[in-house]
Order: C-alpha cells, then structure tokens, then sequence
C-alpha cells in the first residue's frame, strides 16, 4: 500500500462508512468531484479493483473500522 493523505484517510472512512460522493463532499467542505478524485487515489494507493475492495483492506490492516451496529443486514460470527 502507498501512503495516503490525511485527507484521503478521511474519505476512506466516510466510505467505509457508506457515504456517497456528494456527501462526503458536504462533511468535508469539498466538492463532490474533489471527494470522487480522492477515492480514485485510495483506490491507487491501494492497488484495488474498486472502494469497496480498498475499504475491505483497510479494515484488514486496521486503517478503518466499520460499525456493525448499523449495518442494515444482520452480521453474525462464525
């Protein structure tokens, strides 16, 4: 993994997190053209497919965290 900006970090979570583009762009103050470019670079920082391939590794690696509590589907251990 290349590194990333603190910037990018913040959208990594705010994608982890579900949000789209343009409300990534409202938490942050950017646009939402700006919030897309920032999830293509952690997608390249990551050498993933897509986000939800770079989020995935990121909770790997322990970069972000996801709150099952509001996951819509019912996650259970295995």
């Amino acid at each position: 993994m290349k590194k990333i900006s603190r910037r990018e970090m913040q959208v990594l979570q705010l994608c982890a997190e579900g949000k789209t583009a343009p409300e990534i762009g409202d938490i942050l103050g950017i646009s939402p053209e700006t919030a897309r470019k920032h999830r293509k670079a952690v997608i390249a920082a990551f050498d993933a497919a897509n986000m939800v391939s770079a989020v995935a590794r990121a909770v790997e690696l322990r970069i972000v965290t996801i709150d099952l509590s509001r996951c819509p589907i019912e996650v259970t251990a295995e």
